[in-house]
């Protein structure tokens, strides 16, 4: 009876880790964009300082 409930338990938590695998899989599909390479986009302390720039001289950035 307890090698039952034990072998009921392991393939409980097989399917538990498999449905995670299976998740995490199609958060990575579905949030690819926003998981860029590092030099694919600017760091966020190079743009701060030309916003900086253009509000201390009164202008209106240039788009």
């Amino acid at each position: 009876m307890a090698d039952k409930f034990r072998d009921i338990v392991a393939r409980i938590g097989a399917v538990f880790r498999e449905q995670r695998k299976i998740d995490a899989q199609r958060a990575l599909q579905r949030y690819h964009h926003l998981l860029a390479q590092p030099g694919d986009t600017l760091p966020l302390n190079e743009i701060i300082p030309v916003s900086k720039q253009e509000d201390v001289s009164g202008k209106c950035p240039r788009i």
